[in-house]
């Protein structure tokens, strides 16, 4: 999960991460800032549950 208005991770991070990592899965929140929980707890929470909740992980 990355925030795009993220000051201390820059927020294009998440570009090597998925080269390096194809099966990775990003999730881009474009009005959070680093601490995703705290500016968009909603959507964070949303996002963070139906990842929990899947049947299968691909790894």
């Amino acid at each position: 999960m990355f925030g795009d208005r993220d000051n201390i991770v820059h927020p294009k991070q998440w570009q090597p991460l998925q080269e390096g990592v194809p099966q990775a899965r990003i999730e881009r929140f474009p009005q959070a800032g680093h601490f995703i929980m705290l500016d968009k707890p909603e959507a964070f929470m949303h996002k963070l549950k139906k990842f929990l909740d899947e049947d299968k992980l691909s790894i």
